[in-house]
């Protein structure tokens, strides 16, 4: 071999549609160096290919040949796009701390910037949210204070006209709003333009107890109200406003994640304005403008599969078996949300660790045994995580409840099975968690990732179709 390339090994190979994996090429060579290999004599599409140069991926215990339609890169300006039917996976002898550095994040995602590098996900884990949007949006078209309001039928109101004095504008009925929750976390939101005189406000039994002349989004725990909670849009005198279409939504926080989630995001806004909000899209909540009616429904992880971005506009989906995966939202002790639930390996042998009682009906002082539970098991359901408390396996009902769906942990695991899963290479770009459910918020999905940050990943995928008298070596020598 010339050029300056260390020869490694020789070997001749028939690429089928399956994988095929070839034995033995890198034996304990060190590659810690960001070194690529030449693959000599390719064939793609019928194309004959010379000096083909690939850099290998570290994946369960092999070097793997990056495996991406797309784009194969022949040198630094030339690309040759392809469809594949097959990969090249090399088997690896190398330990990993020769080579890597490793960090691994547990973070919840929907949505995620890739690192420069590898990522493999062993696991992915699932969680739950008592899920609720609590304004009804049934309120007719009218007119306030000069200004018209106009129904859309989509959740939104059109605004329209001069506010001869000050105005309010309630989206939904009083007598159709929920019971305020005295102790909870509500957080109001909405797609206000604050330079047109609409502002955002929480009213209970009409009576504003909060509104905002600088944001469109915050928050409100009361303690010590009673009747009907809604927001409201208000208007300030002589606004005029040019047919505007206002989008809104009031979100029961603790309802949703329980008591401890959503008093910290609370402590987090009142500390800084904004902060609270933040940390749930952090993670991939809320990050619409409006969301449909839903007094409460546990909506859970639904796996389905991951789509990945590359930096250079090619997208490849990876899916995933259909799987409900229910579990709870925690904090850390740095505050941090995890996802503690059942499990889906990528191996496919997945784990059960909770079960849902659904249906339940039952007053103040009644009992519901929560078959199989896990002693003192923490609940969450569909009307609350604050609805009574758990001894042993029996939850004593502190709350009356009709048509309660409740979420448990089991003391024993079941298990289930399903397709493994692939852990593809990523170099930057993004990766996109693919929800199984057609519906309007998405749970970020808990996973336990470890990212490999060594240059050596930091590469292009490809297939290869077919592969005759190939040679590896790593290139330059020396380097």
């Amino acid at each position: 071999m010339t050029g300056g390339y260390s020869l490694i090994d020789c070997f001749d190979v028939n690429i089928t549609s399956e994988p095929v994996k070839i034995e033995g090429i890198f034996k304990k060579y060190q590659m810690s160096k960001r070194k690529a290999f030449l693959l000599s004599n390719v064939t793609i599409n019928n194309t004959q290919l010379n000096d083909v140069f690939s850099t290998p991926y570290f994946e369960d215990g092999e070097v793997c040949f990056p495996a991406y339609d797309g784009v194969i890169k022949i040198s630094d300006t030339d690309y040759v796009t392809f469809e594949a039917t097959a990969d090249v996976i090399a088997d690896m002898y190398l330990s990993k701390e020769e080579f890597l550095t490793i960090e691994s994040d547990n973070t919840p995602y929907v949505s995620r910037t890739a690192r420069d590098g590898l990522v493999k996900i062993p696991q992915l884990v699932g969680a739950t949210v008592a899920w609720n949007q609590l304004e009804v949006f049934d309120r007719s078209s009218g007119t306030s204070q000069g200004v018209g309001y106009t129904n859309n039928n989509d959740g939104s109101f059109t605004l329209d006209g001069t506010a001869t004095s000050d105005g309010l504008v309630l989206p939904s009925k009083t007598a159709s709003s929920k019971d305020v929750e005295n102790n909870h976390v509500y957080y109001a939101f909405s797609n206000i333009d604050l330079s047109t005189g609409i502002y955002l406000g929480i009213l209970v039994n009409n009576a504003t107890k909060k509104y905002s002349y600088t944001v469109n989004k915050f928050m409100y725990k009361p303690t010590n109200d009673s009747g009907k909670i809604q927001i409201g849009y208000k208007i300030k005198k002589d606004s005029v406003i040019d047919n505007q279409i206002i989008f809104g939504g009031l979100c029961d926080l603790t309802l949703m994640f329980g008591t401890t989630i959503a008093d910290y995001v609370y402590s987090l806004e009142q500390a800084t304005e904004g902060s609270g909000i933040a940390w749930l899209k952090s993670y991939g909540f809320f990050t619409e403008d409006y969301y449909a009616y839903d007094a409460g429904s546990l909506q859970s992880v639904c796996t389905s599969g991951r789509k990945i971005t590359a930096l250079d506009g090619t997208v490849r989906t990876y899916p995933i078996d259909n799987e409900e995966l229910r579990g709870l939202f925690k904090l850390d002790a740095n505050n941090k949300l995890y996802a503690d639930g059942d499990v889906y390996p990528s191996s496919g042998s997945g784990r059960r660790k909770h079960a849902v009682l659904a249906n339940q009906t039952g007053a103040i002082g009644d009992t519901i045994t929560l078959t199989g539970a896990k002693s003192n098991t923490a609940i969450l359901s569909s009307v609350g995580a604050d609805i009574g408390t758990v001894n042993d396996t029996t939850l004593t009902l502190t709350k009356a409840i009709s048509g309660a769906d409740i979420l448990y942990e089991l003391a024993t695991e079941t298990t289930f099975s399903a397709d493994p899963y692939i852990n593809p290479q990523r170099s930057e770009g993004t990766e996109e968690f693919v929800d199984g459910l057609t519906r309007d918020v998405m749970i970020p999905v808990g996973n336990e990732s470890t990212y490999y940050k060594d240059e050596l990943f930091n590469i292009i995928g490809e297939y290869i179709d077919s592969c005759d008298d190939a040679v590896i070596a790593m290139i330059p020598e020396g380097e």
